[in-house]
């Protein structure tokens, strides 16, 4: 994978100050010292730099929808558990985070467990995989199973 999103319906934010608590993380910069509002955050880990783009609040309302039309689409072909609660949940999103990765990454990599601590910082879900996983990686719907998520889930620090 090279891609992958965080929403989240809370109103925590992702600050510089809190991703640097995150242990795997050597290094974070926003641009918010050059443009009005921050667009992305610059996140270094040992191996890796990966930028973290924030969606503006305008994009944002659109977004959601299409992301509501996307999963009524994986819905009809495959019925999704608590798809009502699912559906309220995207339409409540008032942030949106796009991951964009320069090499590859798995879910046993040092990025995909930093992505999951950011998800947590701000009671985030996470979309990767045309799959819709919470913050303690149970997946929500789509295509990976449990099985697929399982497995790497205890090296998180709950």
């Amino acid at each position: 994978m090279k891609n992958a999103a965080i929403y989240a319906a809370s109103r925590k934010i992702l600050t510089v100050s809190a991703i640097r608590k995150i242990p795997e993380v050597t290094d974070v910069c926003c641009d918010a010292f050059l443009v009005k509002n921050a667009t992305q955050f610059q996140i270094a880990l040992s191996d890796v730099t990966f930028s973290l783009n924030i969606m503006p609040k305008k994009t944002l309302s659109k977004h959601r929808g299409e992301f509501q039309g996307f999963v009524k689409s994986i819905h009809e072909k495959t019925p999704i558990v608590d798809m009502l609660n699912i559906m309220i949940y995207i339409g409540n999103f008032n942030q949106a985070y796009g991951l964009v990765s320069e090499i590859e990454f798995d879910f046993e990599s040092p990025l995909w467990l930093v992505l999951v601590k950011l998800a947590k910082i701000i009671d985030g879900v996470i979309f990767v995989s045309e799959t819709l996983l919470d913050s303690h990686e149970q997946v929500l719907f789509g295509s990976l199973s449990a099985s697929d998520c399982s497995r790497f889930s205890n090296k998180i620090n709950k």
